[in-house]
C-alpha cells in the first residue's frame, strides 16, 4: 500500500511523502546503486529500472506495509524512499528508509521524515510500538532515531559486513505515548520514562506543523 499525502516544514527545510510512480523508476535505480549509497542502505548488487518497478509493484500489493517516495525543498525528482513495515495484529511496525540523493543528506531531512513516520504509524495505524533494526556503524540513522525517542534493547552481533569490517546489528525500540497503559498497565519502566517523553514531544511537534 501507498501512504497518505504528508508534508511538513521545520528549520526553514520542507519534506514531502508521497506515492510511487514509475516514471521515476529509472532516477531511483541510478542514484540507489552508487557504491556511496550502498555502504550505508546495504546490498552488493545494483538495481535496473525494472527492479524498482518490481519493488514497487509488490509493495503496492503488500497489505502489511505503507510506502512513499520523499521529496525536500521544491525537488522535482525523488530524493529517497521511506517505509512502514510488517504492519502486525501485536500492534508493532517495522521501518525503512533510503535518502539516495547524496546532496541531500546531512540536513535534517531523515529526522523529519523519521518523525512523519511514527506520526503516521500512531495516529493513522494506531501502532503500539516500532520496531527498527540499525548497524552500530550507521551512526546517522542511529543518531536520528535517538533524537526521536527511540532506545536499544539488544543486539544481533557481528550481522552486517561492510567495507571489510563487520557490525552489530542494534536493536532499537519506540513507544506510543498513547498506549503505554496499555502495554504496561502496571506501570511504565522508569527506564523508559525518558524516551516516552521524546515521543510525546515529536508527536506534539509534528502535529503543530504538518501538512495533511
Amino acid at each position: 500500500m501507498f501512504g497518505l499525502n504528508l508534508n511538513i516544514k521545520l528549520n526553514d527545510t520542507e519534506v514531502f511523502l508521497t506515492q510511487y510512480d514509475r516514471k521515476y523508476a529509472e532516477h531511483i535505480a541510478k542514484l540507489s546503486s552508487s557504491i556511496k549509497v550502498k555502504r550505508f542502505s546495504g546490498g552488493s548488487y545494483a538495481w535496473v529500472e525494472d527492479d524498482v518497478i518490481d519493488m514497487f509493484e509488490s509493495l503496492r500489493k503488500s497489505r502489511d506495509s505503507v510506502y512513499w517516495l520523499v521529496f525536500a525543498d521544491k525537488s522535482k525528482l525523488p530524493i529517497g524512499y521511506t517505509g512502514i513495515n510488517s504492519i502486525a495484529r501485536d500492534g508493532g511496525c517495522t521501518f525503512e528508509t533510503m535518502i539516495f540523493d547524496t546532496s541531500f543528506w546531512n540536513k535534517g531531512i531523515g529526522t523529519q521524515v523519521a518523525m512523519l513516520r511514527v506520526w503516521y504509524a500512531t495516529k493513522q495505524l494506531n501502532r503500539s510500538f516500532i520496531k527498527a533494526i540499525v548497524a552500530e556503524g550507521n551512526g546517522a540513522s542511529l543518531k536520528i532515531l535517538k533524537k526521536i525517542g527511540f532506545f536499544e534493547t539488544g543486539k544481533h552481533i557481528r550481522s552486517v559486513y561492510r567495507d571489510g569490517v563487520y557490525y552489530d546489528n542494534l536493536v532499537m525500540y519506540w513507544l506510543n505515548p498513547d498506549r503505554v497503559d496499555v502495554l504496561y498497565p502496571e506501570g511504565v519502566p522508569p527506564e523508559y520514562e525518558k524516551y516516552i517523553k521524546i515521543a510525546e514531544e515529536v508527536l506534539e511537534r509534528v502535529d503543530k506543523n504538518i501538512k495533511v
